[in-house]
């Protein structure tokens, strides 16, 4: 069932799958200091915007990549990590992320699309308050990053709502 969800999604999202050999350091883009604006859209009188810095590098022997982030908004701060990998056996990068304000640890396959130059992020499995998450990081330009992400209710029709854009900025 997992892996129709993903090969539908593929299919749907119409994006090209690098078949070629793929490393970590396809990634290598995301390494560095980033500033961080990120604006969560939860309906006009809930929306808001944190900002922050993140920080990306390698850890493990240059095996992950390790992004630590903090930002604050509304006046209070948070810190989050994400680790993200390639699986040579499988052959898909995955990230794992975990927060300070909240219990949650999602877990997400990443499908590299370098002819879009695009990160497509699907989390099949992650379910919190009754929602699928995915999420699409552009990295046309490389001291800019843009991150949107989308939610859809787990049971029911499947209709993707704009949950997040956030801008990464290269700090110099």
């Amino acid at each position: 069932m997992k892996y129709s969800i993903i090969i539908s999604l593929l299919f749907l999202l119409g994006f090209q799958y690098d078949s070629e050999a793929q490393s970590i350091k396809d990634l290598d883009f995301l390494i560095g200091k980033w500033q961080l604006k990120e604006v969560v859209h939860k309906g006009e009188a809930n929306e808001y915007t944190e900002r922050g810095i993140r920080e990306c590098k390698y850890i493990l022997d240059e095996t992950y990549i390790h992004c630590d982030s903090k930002a604050t908004r509304k006046g209070k701060s948070r810190s989050y990590i994400m680790n993200i990998n390639y699986n040579t056996k499988t052959k898909r990068f995955f990230m794992t992320d975990q927060f300070s304000d909240f219990d949650f640890r999602g877990n997400s396959e990443i499908i590299l699309d370098s002819v879009g130059q695009e990160l497509h992020l699907i989390s099949p499995l992650d379910v919190d308050d009754g929602e699928f998450f995915r999420s699409r990081i552009s990295f046309k330009d490389r001291n800019k990053l843009i991150w949107e992400g989308w939610s859809s209710p787990f049971l029911g029709e499947r209709v993707w709502n704009l949950l997040y854009t956030e801008e990464m900025t290269r700090k110099k």
